[in-house]
């Protein structure tokens, strides 16, 4: 017969509780506990000052039910403590773990043993029953998983829902998402000549994996722009990571009005994650730089203290006034080309 299945918060015969689980696995609402998660004891030993127990990991598991690869922890299941021997003493009562078929890498497990009578003899089987959830609590959907029966013989499928499968042989099935997650740029804008990171997060892959990030230009008129290709990066652990120096491409279609080369859109980046076959995209990066004003008069001197207009390329109008020394510096302009205008200054000037 199954064990409750043990929880973050779960007693122990000493009268500690369990501190760790793992987190994207919830049991009845809280993480479900492994072999290895450790608990606190809370008891002391006799003595001047009483030494006190020190409560360890969770040492034991069911052996064909893995979650995030490592054994489920049960009711009854012993703990390592300084003391005498010590036990988890409480578990998710809906939840049973026994010997059966199994699921592990991220699933909430709920594997039973199923029986009926036909015409006098008994059928037996065995059904996995397991859900994905996020940290919320709520079931993951969309995302590519991976089962592995005893047979070895894998099949793919995507989250929708809970994972059922009835009448399946005893053994140790292995469950494990496959995806793309946490795909971000370091930063939200960038200059030009600076360098950003891009990152993104691999669930599910082989550590030998490579993995080809592409970065894109946002084009709202036609097909976005391929900026640059990166195959062959290599996973660290279970992220992957490129650095890119950002220039700014100065094109054609980057005109918002027609035969008017000083007017530009403000370009917008995104990138695409991919490995074998699963695929993310990032957020946006933002192109943003200055703008440094200087005005002078005929001399070579300079001019303080005037107002300007200037029409930044994206459409925006900006107004402000010069330092006594005829200078200003804005901030965050789009490229590439503006234009600006002294209403009290004979001669307009227009900027590099």
């Amino acid at each position: 017969m199954g064990k409750p299945a043990a929880r973050l918060g779960d007693s122990t015969s000493h009268g500690g509780v369990i501190t760790a689980g793992a987190p994207t696995v919830l049991i009845g609402g809280a993480p479900a506990a492994r072999m290895g998660d450790m608990h606190v004891c809370p008891m002391m030993n006799p003595g001047t000052p009483p030494p006190p127990h020190v409560g360890q990991q969770i040492l034991m598991g069911s052996p064909t039910v893995l979650i995030c690869g490592q054994m489920a922890a049960r009711a009854g299941d012993p703990v390592m403590c300084s003391g005498p021997p010590d036990s988890i003493i409480a578990g998710c009562p809906t939840v049973l773990i026994g010997e059966s078929a199994t699921a592990g890498a991220g699933a909430m497990v709920s594997a039973a043993k199923a029986g009926g009578g036909v015409k006098g003899e008994e059928a037996e089987g065995h059904f996995l029953d397991v859900t994905f959830v996020d940290k919320a609590g709520f079931p993951i959907r969309g995302i590519d998983y991976k089962i592995k029966p005893p047979s070895g013989d894998e099949t793919m499928g995507t989250l929708s829902g809970p994972i059922k499968k009835t009448g399946i042989p005893q053994g140790n099935y292995e469950i494990q998402l496959k995806a793309i997650i946490g795909v971000r740029w370091s930063k939200k804008e960038a200059r030009d000549g600076e360098k950003v990171k891009l990152t993104a997060e691999m669930i599910g892959f082989d550590p030998n994996t490579k993995v080809t990030f592409q970065i894109y230009e946002k084009n709202y008129n036609k097909a976005d722009f391929l900026i640059k290709t990166q195959p062959g990066l290599t996973l660290k652990g279970d992220k992957v990571e490129y650095e890119w120096i950002y220039e700014y491409p100065l094109r054609d279609d980057d005109l918002t009005t027609t035969g008017k080369r000083e007017h530009y859109s403000s370009p917008i980046y995104y990138f695409i994650v991919s490995a074998d076959g699963v695929s993310a995209r990032s957020n946006f990066l933002l192109y943003r730089d200055w703008i440094e004003i200087e005005l002078k008069d005929k001399d070579g001197k300079p001019r303080g203290n005037e107002e300007y207009i200037m029409y930044l390329s994206n459409g925006e109008i900006r107004k402000g006034k010069l330092d006594g020394n005829g200078y200003k510096r804005e901030e965050k302009v789009p490229p590439v080309q503006h234009r600006i205008e002294f209403p009290n200054v004979p001669t307009s000037v227009r900027t590099k």
